[in-house]
């Protein structure tokens, strides 16, 4: 189950990122 603890443990760091960083949808990085 190590496959389905990174999937989660990434959309979390994203998530975390996001916060401080326009990575979020609708930023320049998804729709340039």
């Amino acid at each position: 189950y190590t496959i389905v603890f990174f999937i989660i443990w990434s959309l979390l760091l994203v998530g975390w990122i996001s916060l401080d960083l326009p990575l979020g949808p609708g930023s320049k990085l998804y729709y340039p």
